[in-house]
């Protein structure tokens, strides 16, 4: 038996080392190589200052099996976060030990991430992070996980949800146009897709 939950700032710390490590895990890309106390700095960030939100998909021995994370889209910059933040952020990539060409690729993604998505709402949320055990792909489990917090944010007066993917990144584009996502604009990194819900 499969069962989801919410977490919000009220109940993050019971559950954000559990997320992050699942991250860590099954999320690959360029922001997962400066390590696990970035990526828990910009999680807590987003769903502290952000009011984003924490939906969780656990087992029937409450062990997560997967998660999404949202947020309004304009509360939050990449830039922003890293200048509120920047000696922290400096110390973990210097502390990450990764090559100038790392951090060029990264600096180059922060500023793909701060261009203007066109044509939003401010009822609309950034789905920033999901993931899904592998175990669980092609079962409907993060067809499901949408479905589930589509539903949540529904009831908050939201209309729509919208996700930027790596451009070259197929099997999650098919995945999410599965899911009934469109897409909306491209950027050099990016193809950004919506979902009315």
């Amino acid at each position: 038996m499969i069962n989801y939950r919410i977490i919000n700032k009220e109940n993050l710390d019971n559950e954000i080392s559990i997320v992050i490590k699942f991250h860590l895990e099954y999320i690959k890309g360029n922001l997962t190589i400066l390590g696990e106390q970035f990526i828990e700095s910009v999680y807590r960030y987003i769903l502290i200052h952000q009011n984003g939100t924490l939906f969780l998909l656990n087992n029937e021995k409450d062990k997560v099996q997967g998660f999404l994370l949202v947020k309004p889209h304009q509360k939050f910059s990449f830039t922003n976060y890293i200048f509120n933040n920047f000696k922290s952020t400096i110390l973990t990539i210097l502390k990450s030990l990764i090559s100038l060409k790392k951090i060029k690729s990264l600096l180059c993604l922060f500023k793909e991430l701060n261009i203007k998505i066109k044509n939003l709402d401010t009822k609309e949320v950034e789905l920033i992070a999901m993931a899904v055990d592998s175990s669980l792909h092609g079962k409907g489990v993060g067809s499901n996980l949408i479905y589930f917090a589509s539903e949540n944010l529904k009831k908050k007066g939201l209309i729509s949800i919208f996700v930027r993917i790596f451009k070259n990144d197929l099997k999650i584009i098919n995945f999410y146009s599965k899911n009934s996502f469109s897409l909306i604009q491209s950027t050099n990194y990016f193809k950004v897709f919506r979902k009315k819900i």
